[in-house]
Parts: structure tokens; C-alpha cells; sequence
């Protein structure tokens, strides 16, 4: 028994379809101008570090990263990998790390990208598990460190209470987060977190004196043993907010329209010497002469001694850990007296939502392939432009001939007779430009 294989029609009306969403689809992945790399962002400082999106290009190798333009032009055909946003790096791809030349790279001077700190992230690691990431074989939600800036399972903060059976349900919910063992923290009441690597490691007083109050969870020390949050205490004691944290990889929350407007322009990355010292200026002027600061929690400081005496397995463990979730406002409550400012200075990401790198928007997103070539044929001068013409009408009568005999046939343009067709045409105006050449030797 002999089974025919049906090749694959295509119409000319759905290829252009399949075009079209296939540019609709990456305007949506790539809606920004690849044409810059950040070193060359600010001309009056080279190089200047930026809180940017980082890739790792795997193919040319570990401990070394790249802006989103390079990865793009740079690095189009190489295997790729989102390490997510970094503060305070600069591109790699210019500089000597990267044997193959940067595309994108205008000016001369090129940053020696010293200040560039490169963790487990950059050889394909995330979380305090140290394991592979692999996108597409991810299933966990994960979230990033306001501190180190690495991504940590959701599993791995243990978020979800394993030792309780209870689940719950709901169908407006379309990030599913209650699926599996319930949430000991629901994340639409947390901002952010601070991993217990950082609590525990770093320079980060203020942060631990702050832990346990209103604000600053430790899960380990909630109420109840580590249950969700108490729905009978005020708003205020809760802290909480309306906005949810959906989607994986984001620590950020979702705002309602006048405030995402709002806040669109204020997350633009300004790197100009000006705003800087006016950000600066304005921080003492916030200092009071007495410390406001809450009185330490006892069962959080406990627990944060312990572990920084004795620190906690890797995960995936049910050990104690340090973990540390902001709740909605967690900036409002710092003490303003000048020995907290002081050290709040040292880490400007603890007093305001810090500014992220982010290329131009494309001036028309919306337009087709087709539409901006007819734009481009129309700029240019009259005798080109008729040429322009004249080459699409030459080559529409060529595909129209070659198409008749299988239109009256009704045999089925296979991919082998398109081939040929395209090759024949090659060698046409090859043959073409040869002739031309020996009349002018002539």
C-alpha cells in the first residue's frame, strides 16, 4: 500500500497574510531602533555605566555581556540568552573581550568596561540553586533581587506553604497563581525582595534593622507559622496593594493607566551630569535631626543572627531563610535623619525606583514591509524611481509567464520550480550585465 505526500499549497494572499503577522509579531518582540550600542549612549562619557538589559551570547562565550543593540546586529545568528537588567554595566561587545568586531560601535573611544560585575548569571546560572537556566524548560515563576539582581524560584524562597495541603482557586486569576500549595505571601501584597544571600552578606544594617516591621516580611517569622497574610489586620498593618506582580521574570507592578503615563518618562535613563547632582542635592534636605527608625522586631533579628552564624543550604530546602519581601511603599518608611540617609546613600536603589536603559521606539512600528518600500521607491528622484518601476513591472510580467502554464496545466507550483525560476533570472541578468560591460569595452 503507497501513501502520496499532498505538497503544501500556499495563495499569494495568504503568504502576504503570513507576512504581515510575522512583522506584527516582531514589532511586538522588537519595537525599539537596534542601531546603537550603549557605550556610545552619552557622547560626552564614553561608556558610561547603565542600568540596561544584558544578553549572554553562548557562542562567544561565558563572563562577558551585551546590550540589547549588539545582540541584535552584532550577534543576530548566535545563540542568545536574556540575563535581564544590571546596574552599572557597560556593553562588552566593543571591547577586547569579544574577538569579533562590534557593528554598531561609532565612536572612538571605548570603555574598558571595568565596573562590570559578572556573577553565576553570566555562565547561564540563576538562583541561589546555582542551576541552568533554560527558558524553555523553566516552569517556575521567578523573581529578581532589588540588591544582586539575580533571579531566585519561586520554589527556592519558599513561597508556596509545602507542608499545607490547602489550595486555592480562582478563575479571574490568569497568571494562576494559586495552582499547588498555597501562597504563604500572595504576590499581588510585594513589591519587591531581597534575596537571603544579600541580607545575610552585605552591607545592608539598615535593611536588617527594618526587617519584621511594617513592610519588611520575613516569612519565617510571620504569624501562624508561616500562613498567608491576616486578612483581619488594617491596610496599614498589611501594607498591601491592589497591583499584582503576573508575570514571570518581573519585579515589577502593574499601575493603573495615569500612572504608568506618569511614570513612562521618569523611568527613561537621564545620565546627564545636572540631574544627577540634583538628585544628590535633594537628599540631605529630607534629613531630620532625630532617627524616626522603628524599634528592631525580636523574632526577625533573632532569626537573622542565626542564620548569619549559621547560613542556610542551598535550595531547594525547607530550612529557614532570610528572604526579605517589600511590600507597596516600602521606600515611604525610611527614617530621614541624617545617619539613615547616609546610609541609604550607599545604595541609591533603597530611596528610588531606579532608571533602566531603553532603546528608541521605531518612529513607524506599524508599517509593512510593503508600504515602507513603497515610501523608499517614492523618495527617490524621478529617473531612479522609473527604473524602480520598470525593474517591478519587468519581473511581475516574468512571474506572470512563468506561472501560466501551470495555471492552464492545473499543475501545482512546487518549491523546486520556484527555485529554478529565481535561478534562471540570476543568470538572465547576469548575462545582461556581461553584455553591457564589453559595449562600453567596445
Amino acid at each position: 500500500m503507497s501513501s502520496e505526500i499532498t505538497p503544501s499549497v500556499t495563495t499569494a494572499q495568504e503568504y502576504i497574510k503570513q507576512q504581515e503577522q510575522l512583522e506584527a509579531e516582531a514589532r511586538e518582540l522588537l519595537p525599539f531602533k537596534a542601531d546603537l550600542c550603549t557605550q556610545d549612549y552619552d557622547k560626552n562619557e564614553t561608556g558610561k555605566p547603565l542600568r540596561q538589559a544584558v544578553y549572554l551570547c553562548k557562542t562567544c562565550g561565558f563572563d562577558k555581556g551585551i546590550c540589547v543593540g549588539c545582540s541584535i546586529i552584532c550577534h543576530s545568528d548566535h545563540d542568545m540568552l536574556e540575563l535581564f537588567p544590571k546596574r552599572s554595566f557597560v556593553c562588552d561587545c566593543p571591547t577586547p573581550r569579544f574577538a569579533q568586531e562590534c557593528n554598531l560601535k561609532k565612536l572612538k573611544t571605548t570603555y574598558d568596561a571595568a565596573p562590570n560585575v559578572y556573577n553565576h548569571n553570566f555562565q547561564r546560572r540563576f538562583c541561589a540553586c546555582d542551576e541552568i537556566y533554560e527558558p524553555e524548560e523553566c516552569e517556575q515563576d521567578m523573581y529578581q533581587c532589588a540588591s544582586c539582581e539575580d533571579w531566585f524560584h519561586e520554589i527556592c524562597l519558599n513561597l508556596r506553604d509545602t507542608h499545607s495541603e490547602h489550595k486555592t482557586h480562582n478563575d479571574d486569576n490568569d497568571d494562576n497563581e494559586d495552582a499547588g500549595p498555597a501562597l504563604r505571601l500572595p504576590r499581588s501584597q510585594f513589591d519587591t525582595f531581597v534575596c537571603s544571600e544579600c541580607v545575610l552578606t552585605r552591607d545592608l544594617d539598615l535593611l536588617r534593622r527594618y526587617a519584621g516591621t511594617p513592610g519588611f516580611v520575613l516569612l519565617e517569622t510571620m504569624e501562624g507559622g508561616g500562613s498567608q497574610v491576616d486578612e483581619s489586620k488594617t491596610s496599614d498593618e498589611r501594607d498591601t496593594g491592589d497591583s499584582a506582580i503576573p508575570l514571570k521574570f518581573s519585579n515589577k507592578r502593574e499601575h493603573s493607566q495615569e500612572a504608568t503615563q506618569e511614570e513612562s518618562e521618569a523611568k527613561r535613563v537621564k545620565m546627564d551630569e545636572q540631574g544627577e547632582q540634583e538628585k544628590q542635592a535633594a537628599i540631605p534636605t529630607l534629613a531630620t535631626q532625630q532617627c524616626h527608625a522603628p524599634k528592631p522586631q525580636h523574632a526577625s533579628q533573632q532569626l537573622i543572627e542565626k542564620l548569619r552564624a549559621n547560613p542556610p543550604p542551598r535550595p531547594p530546602s525547607k530550612a529557614a531563610r532570610a528572604d526579605m519581601f517589600l511590600l507597596h511603599g516600602w521606600r515611604e518608611k525610611w527614617c530621614k535623619c541624617a545617619s539613615c540617609l547616609k546610609e541609604l546613600s550607599q545604595h541609591p536603589w533603597m530611596i528610588s525606583e531606579e532608571a533602566t536603559y531603553e532603546p528608541a521606539e521605531e518612529e513607524q512600528p506599524e508599517k509593512t514591509l510593503l508600504e515602507l518600500g513603497t515610501e523608499a521607491l517614492n523618495s527617490l528622484p524621478r529617473e531612479k524611481a522609473l527604473d524602480g518601476v520598470k525593474a517591478y513591472e519587468k519581473m511581475s510580467s516574468s512571474v506572470k509567464d512563468f506561472l501560466k502554464p501551470f495555471a492552464q496545466s492545473g499543475r501545482t507550483v512546487e518549491a523546486e520550480d520556484v527555485n529554478g525560476f529565481f535561478q534562471q533570472q540570476q543568470q538572465q541578468q547576469q548575462q545582461n550585465m556581461n553584455g553591457n560591460g564589453k559595449e562600453d569595452e567596445q
